[in-house]
């Protein structure tokens, strides 16, 4: 099976994801960038993060994920510290830690697009 990956992402990831051996089939995904199996990975950069916790995206996005898939992942690029939005740092990890604990959703930061990469790898090899 190929991971699928939503046409909306950026093309440079999966080069990345092709080097390491994954087959990429991209197409328009209703839920999550990246899709396996029963494995759903939404992919965020910290400001992304930040703004989809303002305007109530992310619940929505959480939701349908926990609903469609088996294992919910979602990937941070970048630190709370780099984030441009006047949300506070409390309230940025209090969502992250509200996703592990109350919504079983696995959080994974990283810094930049081949760590990206390898962890979408990663998640696929461990849990195939």
């Amino acid at each position: 099976m190929k991971l699928l990956v939503d046409d909306r992402e950026r093309k440079v990831l999966n080069s990345l994801l092709e080097t390491n051996g994954i087959e990429c089939e991209v197409k328009r995904l209703k839920t999550g960038d990246y899709v396996y199996n029963e494995i759903c990975i939404e992919r965020k950069t910290i400001d992304d993060f930040c703004s989809s916790i303002l305007d109530g995206r992310l619940k929505k996005q959480v939701g349908r994920m926990k609903e469609e898939f088996k294992h919910c992942f979602i990937l941070i690029s970048g630190s709370i510290c780099e984030r441009k939005s006047n949300i506070k740092e409390r309230s940025v990890l209090g969502q992250i830690v509200s996703l592990v604990v109350k919504h079983n959703v696995k959080i994974i930061m990283v810094d930049n697009d081949e760590q990206m990469a390898f962890a979408i790898t990663r998640i696929i090899e461990r849990l195939n």
